[in-house]
């Protein structure tokens, strides 16, 4: 009785390794599915932004250009002995190239006002001392547009973003400096393009990537508390497999710009891309948990007397439970395992074929070990070793031969009872099945 109780002990507990087993496939499946997933909506918003900075570098690198088209139009000789009615009106020309920056205007080289399409406030005046005027000036070549971090504009004192370039001498030397005024709003259109409809952060910086000249926001719209737990549970997963969630994108400027984008991308993930990810892991899951748990394998099952003999129990043998025997190429017993008798445990090494002595089967056993091959359902009396001088006991033996030692291995179940025992034969063994007491 008790070990009855230990061997179901040991089946529900084997029982049980499988289940986990079956869980965490499917598990394993679902999670490799959702990385898959994430990976391709990690690649599309990464190509949304590429989309939109490459719209974005467009529209900054025209401006710039048109800058220093601006730049180029102005004859530094005028500079030196200016007329400042004829400067204002040429400035007025030329004010629809740099749109949808407003205003142009014009200082010489040592900093002093000469013409601007805007009325001078009374805060206007000289630049020298600005550092957007210094770093114009301090351009190698003097032809290359410049935008400064956020400040004032010199002739109407707005706040906003400065696009200037040095005029040049017919000598090469910087005769004075023409911009214009970028208001936040229009450099807010030109970093951030109709196309992108993800939230992120936009940061127009140096060539350097750190040092910022402007940043804007796109926030996210709220989240509903099940948005909420569907993001929590995907940055989980992505942190178990090493995955950050951050995605960066960066793209040079003329100018010496960089326009960078900085988001999460689950949380920028539209409505359809989370319906889409939860709709595919859940038709997976189903399909793994049918898979996994409805399709079964054969259950292990005791045998009873009336099912193998197919008659009546009273004519059929009893059979005890199964234990496993291996035997080497001159019949010695290499192991046993299972449910064997303990003698026999105690007995590895022992002549196996000389316990089956007596018994005119046990030619049937010697000669399928001889010529390898397999015996089905052989009926054996053995002698097995004990301290009372051995007892007599009657197996069913089932075996197969062992290509790599020339033996032999397979399963045994007693024969506790039998009107008659049914001789062995000599035909190939189906290939080897478990099977466990229930």
């Amino acid at each position: 009785m008790a070990s009855a109780s230990v061997r179901r002990g040991w089946l529900a507990f084997g029982a049980l390794v499988v289940w986990i087993c079956r869980l965490a496939v499917v598990l394993a499946l679902v999670g490799a599915w959702t990385a898959l997933e994430l990976r391709a909506v990690r690649q599309r918003t990464v190509a949304d932004f590429s989309n939109a900075g490459t719209v974005a570098r467009g529209a900054i690198d025209t401006l710039l250009a048109h800058v220093g088209r601006v730049g180029g139009a102005i004859d530094a000789a005028d500079l030196a002995t200016p007329d400042r009615i004829a400067l204002t009106a040429h400035l007025l020309r030329l004010d629809p190239l740099v749109s949808p920056a407003r205003g142009l205007f014009l200082y010489d080289a040592a900093g002093r006002f000469l013409a601007a399409t805007e009325p001078l406030s009374p805060a206007g005046g000289e630049v020298a001392d600005r550092f957007w005027f210094q770093n114009t000036l301090a351009q190698p070549g003097l032809r290359t547009p410049l935008v400064s971090p956020p400040t004032t504009d010199p002739v109407t004192d707005a706040r906003g973003f400065l696009l200037t370039r040095a005029i040049a001498d017919t000598a090469g030397r910087a005769a004075g400096v023409v911009g214009t005024l970028l208001r936040p709003q229009a450099m807010r259109a030109l970093l951030v393009p109709t196309i992108l409809t993800r939230p992120g952060t936009i940061l127009l910086t140096r060539a350097d990537g750190v040092s910022p000249v402007f940043r804007v926001v796109r926030p996210a719209g709220p989240a509903s508390p099940r948005q909420k737990l569907f993001e929590h549970a995907i940055h989980r997963l992505l942190h178990i497999v090493g995955w950050s969630p951050v995605v960066q994108v960066s793209l040079p400027l003329a100018g010496g710009l960089m326009w960078q984008a900085r988001l999460d991308f689950v949380s920028g993930m539209t409505a359809q891309e989370r319906n889409d990810l939860l709709w595919h892991s859940g038709l997976l899951a189903l399909g793994a948990v049918i898979l996994a748990f409805l399709i079964r394998l054969p259950a292990p099952r005791r045998e009873a007397s009336a099912a193998l003999g197919g008659g009546t129990p009273a004519l059929a043998p009893e059979l005890d439970v199964e234990w496993i025997w291996e035997i080497d190429q001159r019949g010695l017993l290499v192991g046993v395992a299972g449910n064997a008798p303990e003698s026999l445990v105690a007995a590895v090494g022992a002549d196996f074929l000389a316990m089956a002595e007596g018994d005119g089967r046990a030619a049937v056993l010697r000669n399928a070990l001889v010529k390898r091959e397999a015996i089905a359902d052989l009926d054996l009396a053995l002698t097995l070793p004990s301290s009372a001088g051995g007892a007599r006991r009657r197996f069913r033996l089932n075996g197969r031969p062992v290509a790599e030692t020339g033996g032999m291995w397979g399963s045994a179940r007693e024969i506790l009872s039998e009107p008659e025992a049914r001789r062995g034969s000599t035909r190939r063994m189906p290939d080897p099945v478990l099977r466990m007491s229930g």
